[in-house]
């Protein structure tokens, strides 16, 4: 499998992981959106990694799919 952002250091993506773990933690879905723009726009200005926002909102949205699907196939 390709992978779609290759210059990512090891390090910003485990800072995305924890940071989608304590967005995990707030109360309402739109606490959730907050916690995560909020993490895109401060990450993005202090990490200079190429390409960081929009691996961050990727990263962020597969996640919320993943999410979705569970809670869609626990419905069935």
């Amino acid at each position: 499998m390709t992978e779609l952002f290759p210059n990512i250091s090891e390090d910003a993506r485990k800072e995305a992981e924890l940071a989608w773990i304590i967005a995990r933690a707030c109360k309402t879905p739109l606490d959730t959106a907050k916690m995560l723009d909020s993490f895109t726009n401060y990450y993005s200005l202090v990490n200079k990694e190429e390409g960081i926002r929009e691996f961050l909102q990727f990263f962020f949205n597969v996640k919320m799919e993943e999410l979705l699907n569970e809670d869609n196939s626990s419905k069935r």
